[in-house]
């Protein structure tokens, strides 16, 4: 027959409680925090669970394929155009007008995308650039990158961080993978996240990333650099020192020091047809031996994307309220109801 999902239970205020699902569950709490739900709950890899003590109710590969962008955050620009401060209230004037360096997701000036020479003339470029002002490599960044002190202040430690920008080399369609696996059976402990970066057996994720690079020195020649003298700012990797600087050697160390993610988890629960081939959730985002569970999240994505996967989880929301109220009848008049009655 197999087994149901019945509803879920949670802990509020120091109080447990149990919502009993009246038709179905749906999980929505991410790539890193559906799997680590899923696993405590006994859906997961058979043989981690079990080294847990945890029963299993269904033995899938959930958490066995997280996928990301790798990022090389190691290249910096100075200039000789020092952009103006302007007080904290002008730029809250501006953040309600939708505009200034507040509307902006991290402060971001300008995106590119690129073909390496693994894609060039498909029309799928697999290489993205992220022009970011150097006020934002700040201490903050240190620790959410968990740089050392010598680390940072090679690259990111710049004389006048108000005339340099940092540019972000990021790979789409990535092929390493990594993988969530549980701590403990403790709800409360975050899970183990390895995101395994560069670890492609034919090396196509770091091979890109330093064609970013290159590509990145050449249009420090334009004449569009030129013009304001932009020239490679911060200095020589000390872990990286048995290497000429600049060279083909030294990036490909650096990059292995500098790669971080770029926050755009996904694929944990991938989509697919068959669980023995790896898949978590069928067409319908149905939890594959679980009747009445569905995920709908980033984590159902079976692969890495050619882009930020913000709008492709809202695309999977739509898609999961379409089959909903396909399934349920529920129609446009129902939802009036609801919201005129509430």
């Amino acid at each position: 027959m197999g087994s149901s999902a019945v509803g879920v239970e949670f802990t509020h205020g120091g109080s447990n409680y149990f919502v009993r699902a009246k038709k179905e569950v749906i999980l929505s709490a991410g790539a890193f925090n559906t799997p680590q739900l899923l696993m405590l709950s006994g859906i997961g890899p058979g043989n981690h669970l079990q080294d847990l003590g945890i029963e299993v109710i269904q033995d899938l590969e959930v958490g066995s394929t997280l996928r990301d962008n790798p990022t090389f955050y190691g290249v910096a620009f100075q200039t000789n155009y020092t952009e103006p401060i302007e007080p904290l209230e002008n730029y809250i004037e501006q953040y309600f007008q939708g505009v200034g360096p507040l509307a902006i997701p991290g402060n971001n000036q300008g995106v590119g995308f690129y073909e390496s020479s693994y894609t060039r003339g498909t029309g799928i470029p697999d290489l993205e650039f992220m022009f970011i002002p150097a006020v934002a490599s700040t201490i903050l960044q240190q620790r959410a990158f968990r740089l050392t002190d010598q680390t940072y202040n090679d690259v990111y430690r710049f004389q006048d961080v108000g005339s340099t920008f940092g540019v972000y080399v990021i790979v789409l369609h990535s092929k390493s993978v990594g993988t969530v696996r549980l701590r403990s059976r403790d709800p409360f402990q975050f899970p183990l996240i390895d995101a395994n970066f560069l670890s492609d057996p034919e090396n196509k994720d770091i091979n890109v990333l330093y064609e970013g690079v290159q590509l990145l020195m050449q249009m420090a020649q334009t004449r569009a650099f030129r013009s304001m003298d932009a020239t490679l700012a911060g200095g020589q990797l000390s872990a990286c020192s048995q290497y000429e600087f600049l060279s083909r050697e030294y990036w490909y160390c650096a990059i292995r020091q500098l790669t971080i993610n770029v926050y755009h988890p996904l694929g944990t629960c991938p989509m697919g047809r068959d669980p023995r081939e790896g898949a978590v959730v069928d067409s319908e985002l149905k939890v594959f031996g679980i009747k009445k569970l569905r995920v709908a999240d980033s984590s159902v994505f079976p692969f890495a994307l050619a882009g930020h996967p913000t709008a492709p989880s809202v695309m999977v929301g739509e898609q999961m309220g379409d089959i909903l109220k396909e399934k349920y009848k529920y129609n446009d008049n129902y939802y009036d109801v609801l919201h005129d009655y509430f």
